[in-house]
């Protein structure tokens, strides 16, 4: 006969919970990083507190501070974490590090995600972002991303959504193409070569030459025909190293204008209805690395 020896131990959720609130002497902040309430936290360490019959932490008013009961749970969890982390390692190697696959147009992950990714990897050096860059659309299930970001107007009802950037667009040029003229007025943009990008409206929903001539210009003559690519990335190489005149997405051109390679050739630009959008499956539960995530890129787009 097996029988089976009962250990009397709290839940891990409340251990964890417990380390955390420790380590930030903060319930708030543990809060954060356990994507839970403040609320919620405070209940836990509660929980905690009754099942060991003893207070863990003295709650002054701003502050709390370990009891001498605390600290000595704290050791206790503390070497246990060390030693399971350990343990694992040893049988699962690439266990500590945690990945996640994002999937993005190739022009919002050339331009806006790849540059700024490293200021998440310095807030969680531990999560490993793998992007995948494609203009198709995404596939959850087939392709294996956990989260996505996707070009169009915020209507997608099997997903959940949120919009990180705007879709603005206005004239954008080298500054060795501008000093070829005195001045350039959005009105003569038909004397002037433009660059065009192909499938324009397909891949960016609403706004190419045609689209601006017509907005600003409904009177005039069609304008120069410019070189045309098929790449939104190669488009822009192309006025940087002054072929012509460009559209340029705000998102895509304003650290290249920032660092003087692009300039605005007017204040006049076109704002749609669509933008980039983080997005997810409406029926997937986010695991904590996606949370934090997603947590940081909107902290990102809105800064």
């Amino acid at each position: 006969m097996v029988t089976t020896r009962k250990y009397h131990l709290p839940p891990m959720e409340l251990l964890v919970c417990f380390e955390a609130v420790a380590r930030h002497n903060s319930f708030t902040i543990a809060a954060e990083e356990l994507c839970l309430t403040q609320s919620a936290v405070s209940k836990k360490i509660s929980a905690l507190e009754t099942f060991l019959s003893t207070k863990l932490f003295k709650r002054m008013h701003r502050s709390i501070q370990l009891t001498e009961d605390g600290q000595v749970v704290l050791n206790h969890v503390d070497e246990s974490l060390t030693q399971l982390n350990e343990g694992l390692k040893t049988y699962f190697p690439s266990s500590g590090q945690m990945r996640i696959t994002v999937s993005a147009s190739v022009s919002f992950s050339y331009f806006w995600l790849i540059p700024k990714i490293e200021k998440f990897y310095a807030l969680h050096p531990d999560i490993e972002v793998n992007v995948i860059s494609s203009d198709t659309p995404v596939d959850f299930k087939k392709d294996g991303s956990d989260i996505a970001i996707l070009f169009g107007e915020g209507a997608w009802p099997e997903l959940t959504y949120e919009k990180l950037v705007d879709e603005v667009v206005y004239v954008v040029a080298s500054p060795t193409y501008l000093e070829k003229f005195e001045s350039i007025q959005l009105d003569d943009l038909s004397n002037h070569i433009l660059v065009h990008l192909k499938d324009g409206v397909q891949i960016f929903g609403g706004v190419n030459w045609d689209k601006w001539m017509k907005k600003f210009q409904p009177s005039k003559m069609p304008q120069r025909q410019g070189p045309t690519f098929n790449s939104y990335p190669l488009v822009l190489q192309a006025v940087e190293a002054g072929r012509g005149l460009g559209l340029g997405w705000d998102y895509s051109v304003e650290e290249k204008i920032a660092a003087g390679q692009l300039c605005k050739v007017s204040d006049q630009s076109v704002e749609t209805s669509m933008g980039y959008y983080l997005v997810s499956s409406i029926d997937t539960e986010l695991n904590w690395p996606v949370q934090q995530f997603k947590k940081w890129i909107i902290s990102e787009a809105q800064n």
